[in-house]
């Protein structure tokens, strides 16, 4: 049985510090693009591939920008052993990679 516990929000700050944290894991292995984690957990430069063309991704750009909706991005949470949650990307990984990009000036 599933349990869903709550429905938050986050500013794009937030969502980006969280990447940094390695508080969200935008690379499980089901994702499309998934790269080996073992060597660089909760890096969103090393790890994850990027899918999306460079004109899907300046369209995704120009929608921040402009301040347009942008879809939601879908986590499943993960708690380890000590408490820890990590927020497994279920949808919305090249958003992800993007609002990371972004944030990198590259």
């Amino acid at each position: 049985m599933f349990k869903t516990e709550f429905l938050s929000f986050l500013t794009s700050e937030t969502f980006l510090e969280m990447i940094h944290d390695a508080e969200i894991d935008l690379d499980p292995p089901y994702q499309r693009g998934s790269s080996s984690r073992a060597s660089f957990p909760g890096s969103y430069l090393c790890g994850p591939e990027v899918v999306w063309s460079e004109p899907k991704q300046s369209h995704l750009i120009e929608s921040i920008y402009r301040n347009f909706y942008i879809p939601p991005v879908v986590f499943a949470i993960q708690r380890d052993e000590d408490g820890f949650e990590t927020r497994v990307c279920v949808d919305g990984k090249q958003v992800g990679i993007v609002f990371s990009t972004i944030r990198q000036g590259i």
